[in-house]
């Protein structure tokens, strides 16, 4: 399917939902192509869940979260983070980045807060475009807006999973989903039982051990993945160079359900060795990394180790007004259960027909490299359909400059059926790899392969410059010590930004380069036994 150039991009509307990390730089990209571009966000601010909230229906992160990944990782391309800032933002810190991102490249005025999409159709004006039905706070009625084209960046974080326990009726305490966990000093001198092994829980019980709960107990039907920030001497996320990851990407094409089976027992000879985890805790067996998120804590497993939590067996029913009966028979008393199970995928139901979907299958959506609906990937994008363990803002970065090359007909798509065809394939892949892990599967993507598809749509010339072929080579010839640093030191966001290609270029990337190599360096040594980190 090709992108037909027949309207100019300053003629072409786009609405961009949601005010997120992921629907900034979807604004920031179109914009910059010259697109006609326009976020609507249902809040009365940006940044989605990194947005505090202490609204219990408001879907936030707690005030205490830090993020999962540096700052070398999880930053924008062409708005690097500086080195006086710390490695691991808190909640405020990184809400501030955005907004600095938003007030640096002056695109606010193209935001409209408190505006919640209510319907999204087919224009019945123009054959090619979009209706959007929005509702405006404190406005008489709804109204509608029309475009040509549509971005959701609305994310996945909306329907809270609780399941219903049995006897949940004659509980006397009380029972709460972790997204309306809001206020930790109210849980001073309860029992609290804790559902669920994941960041969330992790962040949820150092809360209740630092507001002197009663007592934090954590109750879970499987194990997980878990490691610090700093792992010898560094940040974690910080292992695999660019050079690793093309070797990690050619062997995942090669052999991909050997290669996840390597990432597996690599990640669980990590967690032991940073750990030295006790098998009564219930870590081992840990669902692939690939479907759900590794645990980053420094406080959990200490806490474990000290009493401070307790590990036991999944719930099975509530036997009266404070007492929990466990799988394994034993049982709990408490005054508090909080529910750190996740999210439901619910789309709105006028979204069905653009998303496509399999029911009762793994994958709910046919998004052609987990971004574009075949039936309309010349004018609709959807940037939530992934998870890596990479940070979000350099993913959502990269996916915008593709598609917005990919709306500008730079970029022609193939056919709907050759799309499909594509589509049908991953779905195999996915449910040959995956087959007894459904949870997140709609996410799942083949991440070298992805990543390079990215590029070339984008237009980076990262494939290019420091790929293996005569560009390439050349590339190492003429700089090898740049190439090197390139490919061996971090792999940094900055690096879409580099190169000359079809997507705007940042001068200051080569310079963001070498500073933030010099500052991990200058914080963490050349070597990996210094452990501060500044």
């Amino acid at each position: 399917m090709s992108s037909p150039r027949s309207r100019a991009p300053s003629s072409t509307k786009i609405a961009v939902i949601g005010g997120g990390p992921q629907g900034l730089c979807a604004l920031k990209n179109l914009l910059e192509e010259g697109f006609d571009a326009m976020l609507l966000e249902q809040r009365d601010r940006i940044g989605g869940l990194w947005a505090y909230s202490d609204d219990p229906n408001t879907v936030t992160v707690l005030e205490s979260t830090l993020t999962n990944v540096s700052k070398y990782k999880n930053c924008y391309s062409d708005f690097p983070i500086g080195k006086d800032e710390p490695v691991y933002f808190t909640q405020a810190q990184f809400l501030d980045y955005l907004e600095r991102y938003a007030d640096a490249f002056n695109f606010r005025p193209r935001i409209r807060l408190n505006t919640s999409v209510l319907r999204i159709s087919k224009s019945t004006s123009n054959a090619d475009g979009w209706d959007i039905k929005a509702e405006t706070k404190h406005a008489s009625s709804p109204h509608t807006l029309q475009f040509d084209k549509v971005v959701l960046a609305t994310g996945a974080h909306h329907t809270p999973s609780a399941p219903t326990l049995p006897g949940a009726s004659i509980f006397a305490g009380q029972i709460l989903h972790s997204s309306a966990f809001k206020h930790p000093p109210s849980f001073a001198g309860k029992r609290v039982l804790v559902i669920g092994f994941s960041n969330t829980a992790a962040d949820i019980c150092a809360e209740l051990v630092a507001h002197h709960a009663a007592s934090v107990t954590v109750a879970h039907r499987r194990g997980i993945h878990v490691l610090p920030r700093l792992v010898n001497g560094k940040p974690v996320d910080l292992f695999a160079s660019r050079r690793v990851a093309a070797i990690s990407a050619t062997v995942a094409a090669i052999a991909p359900v050997k290669s996840l089976g390597l990432v597996e027992k690599a990640l669980a000879d990590l967690s032991e060795k940073s750990w030295d985890l006790d098998p009564a805790w219930g870590f081992r067996p840990a669902p692939p990394r690939i479907t759900n998120r590794v645990m980053l804590s420094d406080t959990f497993v200490p806490q474990l180790r000290d009493g401070s939590i307790k590990s036991v067996a999944n719930v099975k029913q509530i036997v009266n007004g404070e007492t929990v009966e466990l799988e394994d028979g034993s049982r709990v008393a408490t005054d508090v259960i909080i529910f750190c199970t996740g999210y439901h995928r619910r789309d709105p139901p006028f979204l069905a027909e653009i998303l496509g979907g399999e029911k009762e299958r793994l994958i709910p959506h046919r998004l052609y490299q987990n971004i574009f609906p075949p039936a309309y990937a010349d004018s609709v994008a959807v940037l939530d359909s992934w998870q890596l363990g990479s940070g979000i803002c350099e993913v959502a970065d990269l996916a915008c400059m593709a598609v917005a090359q990919v709306f500008k007909g730079a970029f022609p798509l193939p056919s709907e059926d050759r799309m499909n065809r594509e589509v049908d394939a991953h779905h195999r892949w996915v449910n040959t790899v995956l087959s007894r892990e459904p949870a997140a599967a709609a996410k799942v993507v083949q991440e070298g392969k992805w990543r390079g598809w990215l590029h070339a749509a984008a237009g980076t010339g990262v494939n290019e410059n420091l790929g293996y072929g005569w560009k390439g080579w050349w590339f190492w010839v003429w700089q090898p010590r740049w190439c090197s640093l390139l490919m061996g030191g971090i792999d940094l966001p900055y690096l879409a930004r580099l190169f000359e290609g079809r997507r705007k270029k940042w001068e200051g990337a080569g310079r963001a380069i070498v500073e933030a190599n010099e500052d991990l360096e200058m914080r963490f040594g050349k070597g990996t036994d210094r452990k501060k980190v500044k």
